[in-house]
């Protein structure tokens, strides 16, 4: 009995040490699983995290992209968010015209950021890019398209910025650290850059505004003056040439005659022969065009020695009509042609009724035969012709001196002279404003030239001429760049020419020539289309950007790169472009 009832002790004390043993590993199985849970927890957390980040990213990225396309349509404000919301999350776009992300000061005045902020569930995400209100050449100091084929060669002047010019560099100065490229060619950088191309511009908001001024009216006077003309052969022929009839030509210039009569009056135009010296000649001695409107007298100096009158014959012969028709006004058997080997003075008048503008006189000579006579010859001299010359003398009633001219009032400046109307300046001819002051935003437009000496003209005008536009004689255009407000706009379609003056804000120049001089400072953009670009003086400089289709003649003088006038939103079709290497995430 005893025995049996501790063989049933000992066996169920090893029950409770199994069972002991099975709920600690149980246990600690379960605080294991539970360390795994949230480490699986974690690492799924971490995951969504990451795939948010990505989304909220590409949101962001979403938000540049339609707040680009949105600028480039004018269809985003300035200091205007605008926000999105897509599926769970959203983002806002924002334009700044001024200031970075720190609101900080952007490089220049033109430029303005565009900034996206999206959001998904917990995740923010931000970027930014900069936008300049030009094309992406206006970025350079200066731009040359090379239109015309041609090298760059700089003849002197300082380049305080980086340049490219599309062909050959042989010469350029740049300050140091700033680089000259271009597209591979000779003398330049490769410029890794593609998107710098010339912008094809119309233009037609200036064009459109032009076609509505007023026709021009001539207004001039015609004078006319009577005056000779000589010639007297001692420099050459002086237009008069030789033609030949039948046979040949013999004329030619000399001092002495075929039996060596010195002239005494220099050289002198004729033919030594006489028929047997060089055979049978049938030629005349033209004169050049000239004009004998109102009549006058013809005269010259002659001398002849021959087979007078029957053989060896002289005429003096004129046209009226360029040459077609031909009369004599001193004919063959006239005593004036009687043999002499001395000088004989000959005058013949030009009737009122009959001379024009297209007059000749020619001096024929015929040998008749191939023999015969003396070897003297035939000779002109002194030939002095009528001049009748037209003066056009301009009436200019465009003249406008020491007014103060307010574009906001309507009304004439001056009798018969320019006047205002709705806020814009025009005229029937060309425009000259000496010692004027402009205010008032508006505009001052022509068909003719616009000139402007000693004037000053204030910011907010738009300038434009289907001619030129002249500012000269320390002349003052705006004040600053930093806006269209404070800067003035200039349009001309023939040439663009600055002397010793101050312009602040944008130059448009086509034609032929755009032309800065003799002390000129000029603050903002030049987009130049004409055939030349001239910058000369030594103390000229420009702060802002050159933009040209063909090259530069830079012959002195510095050009800085720097503030253009803000226009994003313009009228005038220039297009904005993002600023390359701006985008950046923060």
């Amino acid at each position: 009995m005893f025995s049996k009832k501790t063989l049933n002790l000992k066996s169920t004390n090893s029950g409770f040490i199994l069972l002991g043993s099975a709920m600690a590993i149980f246990l600690i199985l379960s605080i294991f699983s539970i360390y795994l849970i949230k480490i699986l927890v974690k690492e799924n957390i971490s995951s969504n995290n990451n795939i948010l980040d990505i989304r909220a990213r590409n949101l962001m990225v979403s938000g540049l992209e339609f707040g680009s396309k949105l600028f480039s349509q004018s269809l985003l404000p300035l200091n205007t968010s605008i926000s999105k919301d897509i599926e769970e999350g959203n983002f806002s776009i924002e334009f700044v015209p001024s200031h970075d992300e720190n609101n900080s000061p952007l490089p220049y005045s033109h430029f303005g950021m565009l900034k996206s902020n999206s959001l998904i569930g917990d995740v923010n995400r931000n970027g930014r890019v900069y936008f300049s209100s030009y094309p992406n050449i206006f970025n350079l100091a200066f731009f040359g398209n090379n239109s015309g084929g041609a090298a760059f060669n700089q003849a002197g002047g300082t380049f305080h910025g980086d340049i490219h010019f599309n062909g050959n560099i042989n010469n350029v100065n740049l300050s140091s650290g700033y680089t000259a490229y271009n597209n591979g060619s000779d003398g330049g950088e490769f410029n890794y850059d593609n998107n710098l191309t010339f912008p094809s511009n119309s233009f037609s908001y200036f064009t459109n505004i032009l076609s509505t001024t007023p026709n021009i009216v001539d207004n001039t006077t015609t004078t006319a003056s009577n005056s000779t003309i000589l010639y007297d052969f001692e420099s050459g022929w002086q237009g008069w040439s030789q033609h030949q009839i039948s046979y040949r030509k013999t004329w030619g210039r000399r001092s002495t005659s075929g039996t060596g009569v010195n002239f005494g009056t220099g050289n002198a135009l004729g033919t030594m022969n006489n028929g047997s010296r060089n055979g049978t000649e049938h030629s005349y001695l033209l004169s050049p065009v000239f004009n004998s409107t109102g009549g006058g007298t013809i005269t010259f100096n002659a001398w002849a020695n021959n087979e007078w009158s029957h053989y060896d014959r002289e005429y003096l012969e004129i046209s009226y009509n360029g040459g077609s028709n031909w009369s004599v006004l001193i004919n063959y058997n006239s005593s004036f042609w009687q043999n002499s080997n001395s000088k004989k003075n000959g005058s013949v008048t030009v009737p009122a009724n009959s001379g024009t503008s297209n007059t000749l006189i020619r001096f024929r000579y015929n040998t008749i035969d191939g023999c015969c006579g003396n070897g003297f010859g035939f000779f002109v001299d002194n030939v002095r012709v009528p001049n009748q010359q037209t003066n056009t003398v301009i009436v200019d009633y465009g003249i406008v001196e020491n007014k103060t001219i307010d574009l906001n009032q309507n009304g004439i400046v001056t009798t018969n002279g320019p006047y205002v109307s709705n806020g814009t300046l025009t005229f029937t001819n060309k425009m000259t404003f000496n010692n004027c002051t402009f205010t008032g935003n508006g505009k001052i437009i022509n068909r003719a030239s616009i000139e402007f000496s000693n004037c000053n003209i204030s910011g907010g005008i738009e300038i434009m001429s289907l001619d030129k536009i002249v500012i000269k004689n320390n002349s003052t255009l705006g004040s600053n760049v930093e806006s269209l407000n404070t800067s003035v706009t200039s349009y001309s379609k023939n040439s663009f020419e600055i002397d010793n003056s101050t312009f602040n804000g944008i130059v448009i120049s086509k034609g032929n020539k755009t032309h800065l001089k003799n002390g000129v400072n000029f603050y903002g953009a030049i987009y130049n289309e004409a055939a030349n670009c001239i910058i000369e003086g030594n103390s000229t400089n420009i702060i802002g950007s050159i933009v040209s289709k063909y090259s530069l003649n830079f012959n002195s003088g510095s050009i800085r790169k720097g503030n253009l006038p803000k226009i994003f939103g313009n009228n005038f079709g220039i297009l904005s472009s993002v600023i390359p290497g701006s985008y950046l995430e923060y």
